[in-house]
């Protein structure tokens, strides 16, 4: 909370002051996912960055209820590789606090960006050691993101959009209404790309469109 002085003075940060945390191993079924927790995770890409890097951090877990805070998928992932005990930090926190902390695990992590230009180049690092795999991000994506970046050369001209070539490049966010079509929409991606080839979603899209003789309507 910022508090301003009396005066006129500049506004002064009050900071809590840091909780204490109990660091410990559990049983991996005493502890309970967040009834309430609104976030839905994608647990198949934890379990590879499990199998691959190994379980790096503890989950947060209420003291009272023994409720996970952060990390309920990371805890579901762990189980589903029949992982016996887990790492936790425990809390003692009321109820309240705890769902305030459980939302701002969530919501901070929605409010960052990515640099995409540093994310090409680690992956690419990556990808010329041992693969990708375990970081959360697979071939498709990184053939996407490569054909995302500008052409080296293309200059700085213009209003800085549009592709490499000049043309426009127009991007398109897919909001699914549940799970089913999510994965019928991956499932779609997968049959793309046995089926059509081509080195991005976009192109093995637009090989399915033309392969369905779809012609212009006189």
């Amino acid at each position: 909370m910022i508090r301003r002085k009396a005066g006129g003075d500049p506004p002064s940060l009050q900071i809590m002051p840091p909780l204490k945390i109990k660091h410990r191993s559990v049983d991996i079924d005493s502890l309970k996912p967040h009834p309430e927790n609104p976030r839905r995770g994608k647990v198949a890409e934890i379990e590879e960055s499990i199998q691959k890097n190994g379980l790096y951090r503890a989950v947060v877990v209420q003291e009272s209820t023994q409720f996970i805070l952060a990390g309920n998928h990371t805890w579901q992932a762990a189980k589903n590789l029949g992982q016996k005990r887990i790492p936790v930090g425990v809390v003692d926190v009321d109820d309240a606090t705890a769902k305030r902390i459980m939302l701002a695990d969530n919501r901070t992590s929605d409010l960052a960006t990515m640099d995409d230009t540093a994310l090409l180049s680690l992956l690419q690092e990556l990808n010329a050691g041992d693969g990708i795999e375990g970081t959360g991000y697979d071939d498709d994506f990184l053939a996407d993101l490569l054909a995302s970046q500008p052409e080296k050369g293309s200059g700085d001209g213009g209003d800085g959009g549009g592709g490499g070539d000049g043309s426009p490049t127009i991007t398109y966010l897919l909001v699914f209404d549940d799970e089913q079509q999510q994965s019928i929409w991956y499932d779609f991606l997968d049959y793309l790309k046995d089926e059509h080839g081509g080195s991005t979603h976009a192109e093995r899209l637009v090989a399915y469109i033309l392969a369905l003789d779809i012609g212009e309507k006189s």
